[in-house]
């Protein structure tokens, strides 16, 4: 298990990275299958989920097998893995926004004084505060003024100004892998082996201000549509002997991409 420093050849991993050795083939066929499968009713109420909100979605279904057996009995080998994951769930979360008052510049709730900074000398001295701390309409930067009527409602109070706004929306994860290898032992003195990997991955999250305003994703991680693909070649070759000289090579290419929508402010 490698936790930090990662080496070129380890990608994909956050917080660690775990080096396991895949199977080879034997001269016996040999074959595995899994299905696991998850819902929400197997799922306790999220703690915070409003009262009036139902339970949300939640569908996985991960399913894959192996394989493996003789090319050539005692001397050429194969061995397969496949594994796919489907994930549909109603991602949620909670988060503070804006009051109404405060996004027609009234914020007067606030006992911080709010002062004009068109006031005053440059080093801050003499300025003055708005008053009532409200800030006139007129003020208001005009890409601000764009982007204010995108914030959606407060709907978890609409006098409280943190911790006032239930965001739900979708999240899906498509992922699939395989693993092939083929073993080769030329002779009691000379064995070799190859492997091609693939993982494969698209997927979606909703994000807390929807299509308009964006912002982070409701069930964490990058926002929008996304996809990647990780491959992995490796042949190696051991001679047996004094010395035993061995070789290895690896080759990954590692493939990734976010879609984010840019916030019109025309």
């Amino acid at each position: 298990m490698v936790t930090n420093s990662f080496n070129a050849d380890q990608g994909l991993a956050g917080g660690s990275a775990i080096n396991v050795q895949i199977k080879s083939g034997t001269n016996q066929i040999h074959g595995s299958a899994f299905w696991y499968h998850d819902d929400n009713n197997t799922k306790a109420r999220p703690f915070f989920l409003p009262a009036a909100s139902a339970k949300p979605k939640l569908i996985q279904n991960q399913a894959g097998g192996t394989f493996g057996g003789p090319l050539r009995k005692d001397k050429l080998f194969y061995f397969v893995s496949y594994e796919t994951n489907r994930d549909r769930e109603a991602g949620q979360g909670i988060a503070s926004i804006p009051t109404v008052a405060m996004r027609q510049g009234d914020l007067s709730a606030s006992p911080t004084p709010l002062y004009d900074p068109f006031t005053g000398a440059a080093d801050g001295s003499g300025r003055m505060p708005f008053a009532g701390n409200r800030i006139p309409q007129s003020r208001f930067d005009p890409a601000a003024a764009k982007i204010v009527p995108l914030w959606p409602s407060p709907n978890l109070g609409t006098a409280k100004d943190q911790n006032n706004y239930y965001a739900s929306g979708p999240f899906s994860l498509d992922r699939q892998t395989f693993d092939t290898k083929v073993n080769w032992n030329a002779s009691n003195k000379f064995n070799m082996y190859g492997r091609y990997s693939m993982l494969d991955f698209t997927t979606f999250q909703a994000q807390y201000f929807g299509d308009a305003l964006g912002g982070p994703a409701v069930n964490g991680g990058t926002p929008g549509n996304g996809y990647g693909k990780v491959y992995n070649a490796t042949p190696r070759g051991h001679l047996c002997g004094g010395t035993k000289p061995d070789f290895r090579r690896l080759f990954r290419r590692y493939l990734d991409n976010d879609e984010r929508e840019p916030i019109p402010v025309e």
